[in-house]
């Protein structure tokens, strides 16, 4: 039997010959769904998997992934303390993974789209059958080429939601933190204080970020990062 699932190709047909592989990679499930994290973690083991580890806070991803560079992590950005797209900004940017694979909640193609442009490895869905999530992830393991090449049609709104996830993406990691203390209104006397910085450090920050996003407020640059989830 062939499937064809999301991976960071445009498709990959699975064999069951494929299926048999014998996962003895290291397995980091980071998602904030327990049942679902847990049916993952199982449905990995079953099929060979040696060594899987489950965590539900960001901060847990950043420890263990300092200890094992190795590790394949399947990482749904709802995870607390990731905030959105950051949080996977900074994973492909520090954390040594030897391959990413995103869960996404729903269908979002601008998303799905800038995850694959950005090094991610394969996708899963919720939604996914066993049967599907063990194919992307045995593509994975193969080595499927990284090729973001898509075959569904961007709806209406994906342009500008594409557009956004690539002008957070150039935050630096100081502007980043400036931006998720934007998100709670705070003034750039406050967040000076919370990260030990300087008012006019703040202040600097702030500008490139508005730049950045070109928001004509700090305001408007809150009201993305709350709707947004970052």
């Amino acid at each position: 039997m062939t499937i064809n699932v999301k991976t960071s190709g445009s498709s990959l047909p699975v064999d069951n010959e494929d299926l048999g592989i014998v996962f003895n990679s290291h397995f980091l499930v980071a998602d904030p769904h327990p049942l679902f994290a847990q049916a993952l973690c199982s449905l990995l083991r079953k099929y060979g998997a040696q060594n899987v580890q489950c965590v539900d806070e960001y901060a847990d991803i950043v420890r263990l992934g300092k200890n094992q560079p190795g590790t394949i992590l399947i990482f749904n950005m709802s995870t607390p303390g990731a905030k959105g797209v950051l949080g996977l900004d900074r994973i492909l940017r520090n954390f040594k993974a030897k391959s990413v694979i995103v869960v996404l909640e729903h269908e979002d193609i601008a998303l799905e789209n800038f995850c694959l442009e950005r090094g991610v490895a394969g996708i899963i869905s919720m939604l996914y059958t066993p049967e599907q999530i063990r194919a992307v992830v045995t593509a994975v393991m193969l080595g499927e080429v990284n090729s973001p090449t898509r075959t569904n049609p961007l709806k209406e709104g994906d342009d500008d939601r594409a557009r956004l996830y690539r002008q957070i993406s150039t935050l630096s990691p100081k502007e980043t933190l400036v931006f998720t203390h934007l998100r709670e209104g705070c003034l750039n006397k406050q967040i000076a204080h919370r990260l030990e910085l300087s008012e006019a450090t703040i202040k600097y920050h702030v500008g490139n970020i508005l730049r950045k996003l070109k928001c004509h407020s700090r305001t408007q640059a809150a009201v993305i990062a709350n709707r947004h989830g970052f």
